[in-house]
């Protein structure tokens, strides 16, 4: 039975100086984690080599085309390719945390999110899964460098623990990891909740406000690396994402009352396909006029997609540079032409 490795094991052979082992360790993570967009990012910062960096970099932004760290640190081996000098990629990928660390000193305590004892920077940032713990802190779009597989697995432990009527802090802690993850939308009513308590808290009426001026955006991804990706892409401009991991969630989220803007669905959703549910929006009054957008990985024929409902499609190598302003412009559209199915609902 092959031993799993984490990234904390990786991140402790670092801090010790053993990087040839940090490397080994990634290497053997990434032939099982091949999506795990934080081991490839660490492999960039240790690799040896310019290219060899510049290749994991790309692997990255292939499963996270807006990934910041990657972004940054690809243009910067760009520059430093070019006039020959090392250790650009790992310098990139560390300024932030070396820029917080010089800021204040960390303080060393247990991580409310993922439970590990870890390093919090004067942003309550945790150094394990990179979740900012302090609402005057966080923005209004997803946090960067957040560990997003782990600071899951939180999430659907504080889930748990909230529906088994726990306490308040539990709430606050399942909505500071929604708000990291850049799930906004479903830490909105938890984020309303905990404002009725606490109406005078500034900063919980900022948040509050601020999403909920945000428009609602369902995406529906056919795994959940690619839901990710999208959420990713749309939580980081500015939208509040509902994200349905198949096709019985997307009409799970619209029964619950939530009534998105725009719909963003991939071809193969597990359970029922993009079509199919733009088919079953299509005959419900309230969604007959909302903005469909497919995400199709090959050419698709066009008499489906008109038949289907479809109002636009966008291929998967078009995602980074094409998506936010096709949503913006479908939505700016719908409510310009005054049939919002949102006041028609209404």
């Amino acid at each position: 039975m092959t031993e799993e490795i984490s990234l904390r094991d990786v991140a402790l052979a670092v801090r010790m100086g053993q990087k040839s082992i940090a490397r080994e360790l990634l290497h053997r993570r990434l032939k099982s984690h091949g999506n795990c967009v934080q081991s490839l990012l660490m492999s960039a910062a240790l690799a040896e080599r310019v290219s060899d960096a510049a290749d994991l970099l790309n692997r990255a932004l292939e499963l996270d085309p807006a990934n910041p760290l990657a972004l940054r640190a690809l243009e910067s081996l760009r520059f430093y390719g070019r006039t020959g000098e090392p250790g650009a990629t790992h310098e990139t990928l560390r300024e932030s945390h070396d820029d917080a660390q010089r800021a204040e000193p960390a303080r060393i305590a247990r991580c409310l999110i993922c439970g590990y004892a870890a390093r919090f920077d004067a942003r309550a940032q945790c150094s394990v899964c990179g979740c900012v713990q302090r609402y005057e802190c966080l923005g209004l779009v997803r946090e960067p460098g957040v560990d997003e597989e782990l600071v899951e697995q939180a999430v659907e432990r504080l889930k748990e623990e909230a529906a088994s009527g726990s306490s308040e802090s539990v709430l606050r802690n399942l909505t500071l990891a929604l708000l990291n993850l850049g799930r906004s939308a479903e830490a909105l009513p938890h984020l309303e909740s905990l404002l009725h308590r606490d109406p005078m808290n500034p900063d919980l009426r900022r948040l509050v406000e601020g999403l909920g001026k945000q428009p609602l955006v369902l995406v529906a991804g056919e795994s959940a690396a690619s839901l990710r990706t999208v959420s990713s892409l749309l939580s980081g401009h500015g939208y509040r994402v509902l994200a349905a991991r198949d096709g019985c969630q997307v009409f799970q989220w619209l029964a619950e009352g939530q009534r998105p803007e725009a719909f963003v669905l991939e071809c193969g959703v597990p359970g029922m396909n993009g079509f199919d549910i733009c088919r079953e929006l299509r005959k419900t009054p309230a969604f007959r006029h909302a903005p469909v957008i497919m995400i199709s990985r090959g050419n698709l024929d066009n008499l489906k997609v008109r038949q289907a409902g479809v109002d636009e499609v966008i291929a998967t190598t078009l995602l980074a540079s094409s998506l936010k302003d096709v949503v913006r412009n479908r939505i700016l559209r719908q409510r310009a032409s005054g049939a919002s199915f949102a006041a028609s609902a209404a």
